[in-house]
């Protein structure tokens, strides 16, 4: 790899670190999630511009001996000022990072995580959509990562379902399952025919036209609190963001 490259990329997070500089997360569709020194961070020629949840253009400088990067220039194309206009925006953003970050961005599917991420937090922009884009997050970013296989099967015995078949999510293995399958102890687990309905509709649309079908209020809560748990459960409930009770 060329020690210099120049590639697309969004922010997920960023520290301090001594003096003027900063510790900054990457995820770019070029090289993956990168953690990189952004020198001047504070007071120089990149202050204000590697802040979370920007996505632009990142010039970087890897080492391969240390396997040690740096920004050595960013250029911010799109800002997503209104994050910061709630707790319940930054918080929900930090989730979609925590997410990447803590399954080490889903073992190498970049380019998709990349436009997942950067689609989700552009939805954040419109409030009412908050709850439908944390359930869109949730559900592909666990398809994609390969912790779920979709809605139309069972994961146990690979039974194609019906649409009037239950699904129930399985903490204990990780997985969805259909009524045989189901170990007996995950009946407040279930996700309705009308949610898998919502699911296999929405699953394959691009995300500005999934959050354009509504899902009854009752449904929304319920699939999203089951989602939630089981992105919990496969980062062995590591997300902090969760236990903020604003997501």
């Amino acid at each position: 790899m060329a020690r210099h490259i120049t590639v697309e990329a969004v922010i997920l997070a960023h520290r301090r670190t001594t003096g003027q500089h900063r510790q900054v997360v990457l995820l770019s569709p070029q090289v993956g999630m990168v953690e990189a020194s952004a020198f001047g961070a504070k007071k120089g020629s990149l202050t204000g511009r590697v802040s979370q949840f920007l996505s632009g253009t990142a010039l970087l400088y890897h080492n391969p001996v240390r396997n040690y990067w740096t920004i050595e220039d960013f250029t911010p194309e799109i800002y997503r000022n209104y994050i910061a206009e709630s707790l319940e925006g930054i918080y929900t953003a930090s989730f979609f990072s925590e997410c990447i970050m803590k399954t080490y961005a889903g073992g190498g599917e970049y380019e998709q995580l990349y436009h997942l991420v950067g689609d989700c937090l552009d939805g954040l922009s419109v409030r009412q959509n908050r709850e439908l884009v944390v359930v869109q997050f949730v559900w592909r970013y666990l398809i994609i990562a390969g912790f779920l296989s979709d809605a139309r099967h069972c994961s146990s015995c690979a039974r194609v379902l019906t649409r009037v078949d239950p699904l129930f999510f399985d903490l204990h293995e990780q997985m969805f399952v259909c009524t045989s399958c189901n170990p007996g102890d995950v009946q407040d687990m279930e996700i309705s025919p009308g949610a898998r309905a919502y699911l296999d509709h929405t699953a394959e649309a691009p995300l500005a036209d999934a959050l354009k079908v509504r899902l009854e209020s009752g449904s929304l809560e319920q699939l999203k609190r089951i989602l939630l748990s089981a992105v919990d459960s496969v980062t062995d409930g590591y997300l902090n963001t969760l236990r903020s009770m604003l997501i």
